[in-house]
């Protein structure tokens, strides 16, 4: 039979505390919050930044090949659609998606307003399923039909800024020489929450841009290609770069969007903080409370001392008595933030203004890898921190405090 953890067991669950009480309380509360806070940051911000990859991913794809310039510009240059690159990229396991795209910068007139956009050319093999979702109003036009379709989806930015709805003639003017012009008709309206795409981008038949350049029917502004793993994105991307013809260059959506994808880092740097405070807090408040009830215990650590019991011994009890202390903050913490993550993820409790958080709700991601380890660190830290404290122990003589009771 284990004495001190039987002791320590006591001491947990039938103890009558009396100073101590609230001290033990809070430490416990202390260990709940903290415990909770962790939880929640972490889903927070996994959730976040998974909802802004899929956005911008779904939208623009995980990797771009395009022809090799020295600046990134929305402007296509015309490359010749390559049978043996596609081949190659539908052969490997980790890529999804491969689709042909090509943009033109252009000028929307209406009556009252004009709105610089970029045309987004797609072809038959455009894979609509992301932009579905996003769709506000009317629907996605078949781009697979023999003729060019002179239907245009643009974003719901767009729309409010020129006062336009589904159904409504536009015009296009493109600058180039000479200059050109094209009728469309809005059939939807997306938005994906994302300013950088929903400011600039309307989705159209990619045949109107090759009209419109003069480029043969082999020849497009590049390719969009969608992987299975986001974590392969490096990986990939040096796939489809030694495959890419020697004048086309792959480049991932982190290299295109690179001061969203820093930003979405940057999220770490605050979860690490927000997780060694709570620590902090939490090991703090239950060395305070270990303390506060060895003094109070001094006369049982006295008898135990004189009945021959050693000081590592002793501390043992107050080792095992914290641990299941900690337990129980933990074991309360976790009940707390899960049932407020899957409150909100289910009914959307909390919400966000989308013009400066790309999302309408706080959105949550259930990482339960990461939930254990933090659970089991967690527990281990606050419980190895409590070796300090259990060592006072030691310094606490039977003679003189068995005097003093």
């Amino acid at each position: 039979m284990n004495l001190e953890l039987y002791i320590a067991k006591r001491l947990t669950f039938r103890s009558k505390r009396t100073f101590s009480k609230t001290i033990v309380f809070i430490a416990i509360f202390a260990i709940a919050l903290s415990i909770a806070i962790m939880i929640i940051s972490i889903s927070i911000v996994k959730g976040y930044q998974k909802q802004i990859k899929e956005k911008l991913t779904g939208f623009a794809s995980h990797i771009q090949v395009t022809r090799t310039k020295l600046v990134y510009t929305y402007e296509s240059e015309p490359v010749d659609y390559s049978q043996n690159y596609v081949r190659t990229i539908q052969k490997h396991p980790g890529f999804d998606h491969i689709q042909v795209f090509a943009n033109k910068p252009g000028i929307i007139s209406t009556a009252s307003d004009i709105e610089g956009i970029i045309l987004k050319g797609v072809s038959a093999d455009f894979k609509p399923d992301f932009l579905k979702k996003m769709m506000v109003s009317g629907k996605i036009p078949d781009f697979s039909r023999s003729s060019a379709e002179n239907s245009i989806v643009i974003s719901e930015f767009i729309a409010k800024r020129l006062q336009v709805k589904t159904g409504d003639p536009l015009i296009v003017y493109f600058v180039q020489n000479p200059p050109r012009t094209r009728k469309f008709t809005i059939s939807g309206i997306y938005s994906t929450g994302i300013e950088e795409l929903d400011k600039v981008f309307a989705i159209c038949d990619i045949r109107h841009i090759q009209k419109l350049n003069g480029w043969q029917e082999n020849q497009i502004g590049g390719y969009e290609i969608f992987i299975n793993d986001f974590k392969q994105i490096q990986f990939l991307n040096e796939i489809s770069r030694a495959a890419a013809p020697f004048d086309q260059d792959s480049k991932m959506i982190t290299e295109i969007y690179p001061q969203i994808f820093d930003w979405l880092n940057l999220l770490n740097v605050n979860v690490r903080v927000i997780l060694i405070l709570m620590i902090l807090v939490a090991v703090v408040n239950m060395t305070t409370a270990l303390l506060v009830i060895i003094v109070e215990k001094t006369s049982m650590i006295a008898i135990l001392k004189s009945l021959g019991a050693r000081n590592f011994s002793v501390s043992k009890i107050f080792i095992y008595h914290s641990a299941m202390l900690i337990s129980a903050g933990i074991l309360i913490g976790n009940i707390f933030a899960f049932t407020l993550l899957f409150l909100q993820y289910q009914f959307h409790f909390f919400t966000l203004p989308p013009e400066h958080y790309y999302l309408s709700y706080v959105p949550v991601m259930f990482t339960w890898d990461l939930f254990i380890i933090l659970n089991v660190l967690s527990f281990l830290l606050c419980t190895l921190a409590m070796l300090m404290p259990a060592a006072f122990v030691s310094r606490i003589s039977p003679i003189r405090a068995l005097r003093f009771q």
